[in-house]
C-alpha cells in the first residue's frame, strides 16, 4: 500500500486531500506543522510526501531538506501560491520532485503523485540492475603503435596509488574511458569512480560541490554536505574539462592535489 505523508496547515484542505487519497486506497499520515512530520517519518519514512511551503513553525523548503536527510529518494511535491514560484524553483533545486499551485484540483495533485512515484520505482529498478553488473575495468582495443604506448602509460600511472594524472585530448578521443581504466588497473580499483564534469557545475556552487559544507555556511544549508572530493575517498576523482574553470578555483583545486587534505565550507 502507498503511504502519503501529508503536511498541510489548512484543515479543510488537508481533511479533503486525506479523503481523497484514502479513496484511491493509500495510507494516509496528515499533519499540520513540519515538526509534526518529521516526529512521524524518523519512525516510519513515506512513499511520498506532500508538503505546504507555508507552515505555521517553519518553512516548506526546511520540511524538504530534512525529509531529504532521512531518504534522497524520496518523492516530495511542494504545494505553492503563485507568488511563491521562486521558492518553488529552488525547492527544485534542493531535491523537491515537482510542485502545484493553489488553488490545488485533486486530478492533478494525483497524477502528479503517481509520476512521482513511477520516477522513484524507474530509479530504484535502475540501481539495482546496476548493482547486479559486476565492476570491471573497460576493455580497450589498442591496435596502432601509439595507443598501444598509451595504454602502456596508463598502467604504469595506475601502479602508483598517490599519482595524480592529467590527460589531455581533443573532445571525443576517450579521456572518461582511460580514466576508468586506470582507475580499475589500480590499488584504488575498489574504491569509488567519481566522476565530475566541471563546465555543468555554476561556478558560484563549484566549492560547495566538491568540498561539501557544514550545516549554516550559507543560506539554505541546514545541513552537512559531503562533498565529491571526499565522496572519492580512496578511489578516484576524475575532473573532466578542468581547463575551463576559473584560475581561482583551479588553484584552489592544485592545493587539495599538492596537499592532499581540504576543509568543507
Amino acid at each position: 500500500m502507498i503511504r502519503v505523508l501529508v503536511v498541510e496547515d489548512h484543515p479543510s484542505t488537508r481533511l479533503g486531500w486525506e479523503t481523497a487519497m484514502e479513496a484511491e486506497g493509500w495510507e494516509v499520515v496528515a499533519v499540520e506543522t513540519g515538526a509534526e512530520a518529521l516526529n512521524l517519518v524518523e519512525k516510519k519514512l513515506p512513499d511520498v510526501a506532500v508538503v505546504d511551503l507555508k507552515l505555521p513553525d517553519m518553512d516548506g523548503l526546511a520540511v524538504i531538506h530534512a525529509l531529504k536527510a532521512l531518504d534522497p529518494d524520496l518523492p516530495v511535491i511542494l504545494v505553492t501560491a503563485y507568488a511563491d514560484l521562486d521558492s518553488a524553483i529552488q525547492a527544485i533545486r534542493e531535491g523537491a520532485s515537482d510542485y502545484v499551485k493553489k488553488p490545488v484540483q485533486w486530478e492533478e495533485l494525483r497524477d502528479r503523485i503517481y509520476r512521482a512515484l513511477e520516477r522513484r520505482r524507474i530509479l530504484e529498478e535502475n540501481r539495482r540492475l546496476r548493482a547486479a553488473l559486476p565492476s570491471k575495468a573497460p576493455t580497450v582495443i589498442a591496435v596502432s603503435l601509439k595507443m598501444r604506448k598509451v595504454l602502456e602509460l596508463a598502467r604504469k600511472a595506475a601502479s602508483d596509488a598517490d599519482a595524480p594524472v592529467l590527460i589531455t585530448g581533443e573532445t571525443g578521443v576517450g579521456k572518461n574511458l582511460l580514466a576508468r581504466y586506470i582507475h580499475f588497473h589500480s590499488p584504488r580499483a575498489k574504491g569509488p569512480f567519481v566522476e565530475v564534469s566541471c563546465h555543468e557545475i555554476p561556478k558560484d556552487l563549484f566549492e560547495s560541490e566538491m568540498f561539501g559544507h557544514r550545516k549554516g555556511a550559507f543560506t539554505h544549508a541546514i545541513e552537512d554536505r559531503v562533498g565529491k572530493v571526499e565522496t572519492a575517498n580512496g578511489g578516484t576523482l576524475f575532473l573532466d574539462e578542468i581547463g575551463d574553470l576559473p584560475w581561482s578555483i583551479q588553484s584552489k583545486l592544485l592545493k587539495v592535489v599538492e596537499e592532499k587534505r581540504f576543509f568543507r565550507l
